[in-house]
């Protein structure tokens, strides 16, 4: 899990340089990206923070697998947009519908799951989103070998080309064809001819692949606006309201005013305890 993890910051990485490269080269980039762009240094600061706690996280890991099937349930139900009172309650929903209850081990590894989570979803789109501009940089080189000759479909889409799995290449190619004003008129009614024969609307089409877009600007910003949240996820909190031995242990008042290094000894205690009962 954790190596899974430096697995996806390198592709991020990776992909974050591909962009720097196309900025550099006063090439638009698009707002998804921009995103990245602008935050990748939250993904820097996290990843220095597994660095340093690589040891004892590894220990952890093999603690958190239960916990880890509940936290992708959530992210996921929740398009990568929680807040805390929202993972609170979600976490507690969890536990009582599948009557399991999370152990402190299992809940000071929340932040670093959720952490983990993201970072391959943000891989997964900084994937998709770099189809989509190696898909535009192949039209616009396409477009400028046509040089100023009248445009035909031909000279995009081959015979057995596959419409059903190619939508943004229509949504780009549709895009380019209108900057060439004229030119393209021939283009447009062979794509036409060409989408209609397979029963495919161009309309649809353009309407998918647009709200692909926006649908991946919405999943980053939710993505880094989380991210930044996790700085402030504290063991205390956590432990206070998703474990069940905690809340216990807050009704008596004496607790409840301890110290965090007296609480420890007491949630030691209980574990030892549950262990020798074989509870644990």
């Amino acid at each position: 899990m954790i190596n899974h993890f430096f697995e996806n910051f390198d592709a991020i990485t990776d992909y974050y340089n591909f962009l720097i490269a196309k900025t550099k080269n006063l090439e638009y980039v698009g707002i998804t990206n921009e995103w990245l762009i602008d935050n990748y240094y939250l993904l820097v600061e996290h990843k220095n923070n597994i660095v340093r706690e690589k040891k004892q996280l590894a220990k952890q890991v093999k603690h958190s697998l239960y916990m880890n099937n509940a936290i992708k349930k959530i992210i996921s139900k929740n398009n990568y947009n929680i807040d805390f009172h929202k993972l609170v309650k979600e976490l507690n929903s969890y536990q009582h519908e599948n009557h399991y209850f999370f152990s402190y081990k299992e809940i000071t590894f929340i932040p670093i799951l959720l952490l983990f989570n993201y970072v391959e979803r943000l891989r997964e789109l900084c994937e998709d989103e770099k189809s989509k501009l190696v898909t535009k940089d192949f039209i616009s080189e396409a477009v400028e070998k046509v040089d100023n000759k009248e445009i035909a479909i031909g000279d995009f889409i081959t015979t057995d080309f596959d419409f059903s799995e190619n939508f943004d290449y229509i949504y780009e190619l549709n895009n380019q064809l209108k900057e060439l004003g004229t030119r393209s008129n021939k283009a447009f009614k062979e794509l036409n001819k060409i989408l209609e024969a397979h029963q495919i609307s161009l309309k649809e089409v353009l309407n998918e692949a647009y709200q692909s877009r926006i649908d991946n600007n919405i999943l980053i910003s939710n993505l880094f606006n989380d991210l930044k949240e996790f700085f402030e996820l504290t063991s205390e909190e956590l432990f206070e309201n998703i474990s069940l031995a905690e809340k216990r242990l807050m009704r008596d008042e004496i607790y409840d005013h301890m110290t965090v290094e007296t609480k420890n000894m007491y949630r030691n205690r209980i574990v030892k305890l549950a262990k020798k009962a074989k509870l644990s």
